[in-house]
């Protein structure tokens, strides 16, 4: 963007001057990443919160003698400007320059004008278009942009005016916002830099803001465009229902908005975007605990087939005349107020064990979040130090023997660079732990990579450990890890995604796929993947042979013998669910056919879109289809039943055994007699997010707003299952 063709013409004088004039005097303040100061966050934070309400469209202005009173004294001064819904305030405060971008308007009181106004401005959170200027390869959001744009030329004057105004030290110059103001802020810390007229970086101080900035164009070039060690970008979060609640506005989500109380309105991105959020992140909770993390840290992970609903009570409890109550939610900027104001005089611990958590940077640094209590525990250590062995000279192997965790099959092990905080995003560098060895050659990490175990699949899994390891002292720029479990409970037989595995032997004469060295039994895996007509494979226990079938599906078909120099590997069928219960007592109703094989069945009851479940015969070819026997609680619940038992997924939804969420069932309770049904009944709904359907029973709850599984229960005795809908449709706004 050429800004001299939009700067005016005094401004596009000011910037060549300063150019060639600029100097690197310091500021006067310390606020850099590990050097957080509470008391000037909870400044910017009554300053963010004073002209919510204080503007000239709400019939009222600034008032510099009460916000300096909020502040607690000290010489203030103050400079606001206002064009259409847009709002900033220059104020200085304490020899500081604080530049306060206004979230979105909050009107006070409810008239058609005020309705009209906060529309207008909340669309445009929703116009997520990219500034497509090609030479930038760090591209922002259009529509923050056009408010920086909408606002700049009030905004330079006063600002470096107010630089200026302590003499040769420079009084320090703070952007902060709230929501949308401070995606604004992070905005304008980008572009002011260019400008070439202030004489230092700006800080950036955020509050519940959503990022303005794109991932994925140029990573490493966004970074540079700004100084990352003087942004902060402050969460609220508190404890209810035995989990960790942060305020969802600033996660990485597709979002819809229902705003029923007063506005009447609906507001729904159309994909989820592709943000980064940069610098420092700092988590506060009520009790005033502080947690921080650098890069892109948030509390929850979204796919993009995942919708964040939010409602009236996210944003502000109002009573019955429009008026805020004393308790507000995690977004409203008088918790990011209280919350700051406990953390004062706090240190940056992270949060303590036994304290709820969502993710591993949350934690104090010898803890980490344990996902199934969801608190902050010791880590297990599963590598010793002495079980690190590092090779000489200028080599780059590195050996590590590790305990495997008990009762743990499904374990996985990855690697990150030594100072990311996120340790659950999700990374190449990531493999399914061998019950022998798994190496890793790194070449993107310097001087130490960290070991992350966890329980799950590479694309989602539950955090059990994490440890750094140096590299070698002579060869800091790359490793090859290879990591042994020597001690612990490994399994027997090696654990693959998306197999069930027999040491057994498999089927005598049906290799019919073909025959093959294969490296190792993952490689086996993923020749069989490759061919969808492979329904199982078998891989020598002592050797490197790998045998493809397209008919060996029944454990009843093989040798059935322990003694046998192959695993046998099952496939996991695609869109069903295994149960080891038997099938259901007269509820056939689709009928009995005879197949030779698991997979004809498979494929009967695909042909079916009322087929809900089919029972095979283990020994056998019977293959029975049922409408109506839909789930577990419905069969004859034996585990020695001579039938293998499939439930078909509902096509669209995500299932979970865990329960839905407590008291959001706004959109009705009905009987259904099948699961199907009640998923017919949420397909027929726009606002349906998702539905609940009792494990034991027949009713059927449809929710408009229980859209992510941090939301639910999460409790697997609960005796509901909860069905999250797939990419759900855009209404017509």
């Amino acid at each position: 963007m050429n800004f001299s063709k939009i700067l005016p013409a005094f401004l596009a004088t000011m910037l060549t001057l300063a150019v060639a004039a600029k100097a690197d005097e310091a500021d006067s303040l310390t606020l850099q990443s590990g050097q957080e100061d509470f008391e000037l966050f909870h400044k910017a934070a009554i300053m963010n919160h004073a002209i919510y309400f204080q503007d000239k469209f709400n019939g009222s202005e600034l008032d510099c003698g009460i916000l300096k009173g909020n502040l607690g004294g000290g010489s203030t001064s103050c400079n606001t400007f206002e064009k259409d819904t847009d709002v900033v305030s220059v104020i200085k405060h304490d020899n500081k320059c604080f530049a306060v971008f206004k979230g979105t308007r909050a009107p006070a009181g409810i008239t058609q004008k005020n309705v009209d106004a906060f529309g207008e401005d909340t669309r445009k959170n929703f116009e997520t278009s990219r500034l497509t200027d090609p030479k930038d390869m760090c591209p922002v959001q259009s529509a923050y942009l056009g408010v920086y744009n909408n606002l700049y030329n009030f905004l330079v004057s006063p600002l470096l005016d107010c630089e200026n105004s302590c003499g040769d030290s420079k009084c320090p110059v703070i952007l902060t916002g709230h929501s949308k103001g401070g995606a604004v802020a992070v905005v304008a810390a980008k572009i002011l830099p260019e400008y070439g007229l202030f004489h230092n970086d700006p800080y950036v101080i955020t509050f519940g803001a959503p990022s303005p900035i794109y991932e994925g164009s140029d990573d490493e070039k966004c970074k540079e465009a700004f100084n990352l060690d003087r942004h902060f970008r402050v969460v609220t979060a508190k404890e209810a229902d035995n989990k960790l609640f942060c305020d969802p506005l600033s996660e990485h989500a597709r979002r819809k908005i229902i705003l029923e109380q007063f506005f009447g309105a609906k507001y729904m991105d159309g994909s989820k975007q592709k943000t980064l959020h940069l610098g420092n992140t700092i988590l506060v909770t009520e009790e005033g605990e502080v947690a921080r993390a650098f890069g892109d840290a948030t509390c929850y992970d979204f796919d993009d087939d995942m919708l964040m609903v939010l409602k009236d009570g996210d944003f502000a409890n109002l009573n019955s005349y429009g008026e805020l109550k004393d308790s507000q939610p995690l977004h409203n900027i008088n918790t990011y107020k209280s919350h700051l104001k406990e953390a004062k005089n706090g240190a940056i611990d992270g949060l303590n064990e036994g304290r709820l958590c969502t993710k591993h940077w949350q934690c104090h640094d010898n803890l980490i979040c344990d996902h199934e209590l969801k608190k902050c525990v010791q880590d297990p250590d599963f590598i010793n130090d002495n079980g690190i062995t590092r090779k000489g000279g200028n080599h780059w192997g590195i050996f590590i023997d590790y305990d495997w965790p008990a009762n743990v099959d499904d374990l996985i092990i990855q690697m990150l660079p030594k100072d990311q905080t996120d340790l659950e995003s999700r990374t190449s560098q990531c493999q399914q732990a061998s019950i022998k060895s798994n190496t890793f050659a790194i070449m993107e990490f310097s001087e130490a990579a960290q070991v992350v175990f966890g329980k799950g699949s590479c694309d989602n899994f539950s955090l059990l450990s994490t440890q750094t390891v140096a590299f070698n002292e002579n060869r800091q720029d790359a490793a090859e890890i290879i990591l042994r479990p020597t001690t612990g409970a490994p399994p027997s037989i090696q654990y693959i995604d998306g197999y069930e595995a027999h040491d057994t032997g498999g089927c005598q004469g049906r290799n019919e796929l073909g025959v093959g060295p294969a490296g190792n039994v993952f490689e086996c895996a993923k020749k069989c993947d490759k061919k969808d007509d492979c329904v199982s494979f078998e891989y020598q226990k002592n050797g490197k042979t790998c045998s493809l079938s397209s008919s060996c599906s029944q454990l009843s078909l093989t040798v059935n013998n322990a003694n046998d120099p192959n695993y046998w590997y099952r496939k996991i069928i695609n869109g069903y669910v295994s149960h080891d219960t038997g099938g259901c007592v007269g509820r056939n109703e689709l009928g009995t056919f005879q197949f030779d094989t698991l997979t004809e069945c498979v494929a009967k009851c695909n042909s079916k879109d009322s087929c809900a479940s089919f029972e095979y015969k283990k020994s056998g070819t019977r293959c029975a289809l049922s409408t109506s026997c839909d789930r577990p609680s419905r069969t004859e619940k034996n585990p020695n039943s001579s039938d293998y038992f499939y439930t078909r997924d509902i096509e669209g939804y995500e299932r979970f055994d865990s329960g839905g969420c407590i008291s959001r069932n706004e959109l009705g309770t009905k009987t259904k007699d099948t699961i199907a049904k009640c998923a017919s009944w949420c397909d027929s709904k726009n606002d349906c997010v998702s539905f609940e359907y009792e494990k034991e029973g027949s009713t059927c709850r449809l929710s408009g707003s229980c859209s992510h599984w941090y939301q639910t229960v999460q409790n697997d005795d609960d005796n509901n299952y909860w069905y999250r809908r797939r990419n759900v449709p855009l209404f017509n706004a």
